[in-house]
């Protein structure tokens, strides 16, 4: 039971980063922005493309390949956490690091308190990729110790 729904959290954070790119980089904010140089959408689409196959690829093994190898857990619940905390790795660290000279990062974002809700989102994604590779994890030990 543990382990089905660690599996079906891993399953939704990757059908979530499937669909995200497609709704949320496609709008006048990222990629028909007029003020964003062709170079930068060459890189936006670059890097959604790379999201779509890994993240494809994770679908395949968390479905398909499910009980194949004892990793197949591991690098399903990897590709969407990595995907995840390099964003916010991006959004807290290295965005400060290149100073206020320019407009706010995240205009389009909104605001609850003081709280970026598209960020607080984004660690909550993170956080049950993290959650749902534990509980398998867990059932997986379980069940050895039971043997």
């Amino acid at each position: 039971m543990q382990e089905n729904i660690g599996r079906g959290l891993i399953i939704v954070v990757i059908i979530n980063t499937l669909i995200t790119p497609a709704i949320f980089w496609m709008d006048d904010i990222h990629f028909y922005n007029p003020d964003w140089h062709v170079h930068a959408r060459y890189h936006l689409i670059w890097q959604g493309m790379i999201v779509v196959l890994f993240h494809l690829l994770a679908l395949y093994l968390a479905t398909v390949q499910w009980n194949k190898h004892p990793f197949i857990p591991l690098i399903s619940a990897a590709i969407p956490g990595i995907t995840w905390l390099a964003f916010l790795i991006s959004a807290y660290f290295i965005v400060p690091m290149l100073g206020q000279s320019g407009p706010d990062v995240f205009p389009h974002h909104n605001y609850i308190g003081g709280v970026d809700i598209e960020n607080l989102l984004v660690a909550l994604t993170f956080s049950l990729t993290v959650v749902g590779y534990c509980l398998v994890k867990r059932a997986r030990k379980n069940l050895i110790q039971k043997l």
